[in-house]
């Protein structure tokens, strides 16, 4: 929490070298894989009315899916042209999360997914589906989930959120709130410390 913080200047130069200026931004940090299902967003991205929006994909494939990320980014550069961004691999994503405006998860399943969490650290709102366990990391106030895999329902929260300028500077203090909430160690740690207390209270009472 203390290294994955809001940080404008990171968010300007990110855009800055990639072209992205002041349009809205949306993305996801993920291996190239068919479970991670990219086609959801591209296919939701494309229903967006706004021209200006950008999507932008940190990650590779992985051995063994060279062949479907192939196939996948050119299905996404079919239905998005220029609105497609890559910057594949990434050794440090910080300017990538704080340059976003949304981050998107449309992953089948995740297990305490580490690109949400730190997305919402840098203060950029997450929107997507459950995905079997991102659901509790982002309510109530991390952004908006959808129904799994309704990829009619993901393109209507991305043009909500993204024709709204307003809400989504607003939202970015309320995802850092949520990643301080769910996972800052200190805050943590303090309310074990907490808990333990009560418990030694009690027992010295009886």
């Amino acid at each position: 929490m203390a290294k994955f913080t809001p940080d404008a200047g990171l968010r300007a130069s990110f855009r800055a070298e990639h072209g992205l200026g002041d349009r809205p931004v949306i993305g996801v940090a993920c291996a190239l894989r068919p479970r991670k299902q990219l086609e959801h967003l591209f296919e939701a991205a494309a229903r967006v009315s706004n021209p200006d929006l950008r999507v932008v994909v940190a990650g590779g494939a992985v051995k063994g899916d060279e062949a479907y990320a192939e196939q996948l980014l050119a299905r996404g550069r079919a239905l998005l042209g220029p609105r497609l961004v890559t910057v594949g691999h990434m050794k440090e994503l910080r300017p990538f999360y704080n340059a976003l405006d949304l981050f998107v998860n449309t992953s089948q399943e995740e297990a305490c997914s580490i690109s949400v969490m730190e997305s919402m650290a840098c203060g950029t709102p997450v929107v997507g589906y459950p995905s079997t366990s991102v659901d509790e990391q982002v309510l109530p106030t991390g952004g908006e989930i959808v129904e799994q895999d309704a990829i009619d329902q993901l393109a209507a929260s991305l043009e909500r959120w993204t024709s709204d300028p307003a809400r989504l500077i607003s939202a970015r203090q309320a995802a850092r709130a949520r990643a301080e909430d769910m996972f800052d160690i200190a805050k943590l740690a303090e309310q074990l410390w907490a808990e333990y207390q009560t418990l030694a209270s009690m027992v010295r009472a009886r």
